[in-house]
């Protein structure tokens, strides 16, 4: 990627996997969980119409999606260690993209539970871009007790809208002291 990727800290196995999606196969259109790699995936509610394609290119992974269908959610998503999550007072969520036009996510970090169940933590902002390239990072409080009570935990773009286009130069979570 174009970007420097942190590679440090207890999430940079994870950056690192981010970052090596620029070497992967191109995934067609489709909706439902679709991996990317281990502990990385597209997800959009199954069966529901949604057309989520991914490409490699040269700085790094492009996302489009044609029709948002049905689903309630379209998604870029990875696993993060729960061990870092103790240490940080909130989780950074780094994005360099790049579009042609509006797009708008919101970053989410999900405990997993050990019960099975999930808990979601979102921040304040969405991170929007009316086109262009943007570098923006998401701030998401991390909470010691849900950290106690997880199993494993996660990082989400949910997309709003019902199409768009963006080429990501890097997404990376960051442990924030």
């Amino acid at each position: 990627m174009s970007a420097e990727v942190t590679l440090e800290g207890p999430f940079g196995g994870v950056n690192a996997k981010v970052a090596a999606l620029r070497n992967r196969t191109a995934l067609p259109a489709g909706d439902g969980h679709r991996d990317l790699a281990e502990g990385v995936w597209l997800s959009s509610e199954a069966g529901r119409g949604s057309a989520l394609a991914f490409d490699p290119v040269d700085r790094g992974f492009r996302l489009r999606l044609r029709d948002a269908g049905r689903s309630k959610w379209v998604a870029f998503g990875f696993g993060i260690p729960v061990e870092g999550l103790r240490h940080c007072r909130f989780l950074g969520v780094r994005v360099r993209a790049w579009s042609a036009d509006f797009y708008s996510c919101r970053p989410n970090l999900r405990y997993l539970r050990r019960d099975g169940g999930f808990v979601d933590r979102f921040p304040n902002d969405y991170l929007l871009s009316s086109g262009g390239l943007h570098d923006q990072m998401a701030f998401i409080e991390v909470d010691e007790h849900l950290v106690g009570d997880a199993r494993a935990a996660e990082v989400n773009l949910f997309f709003q809208g019902n199409a768009f286009d963006i080429e990501f130069e890097l997404i990376e979570a960051l442990q924030i002291l």
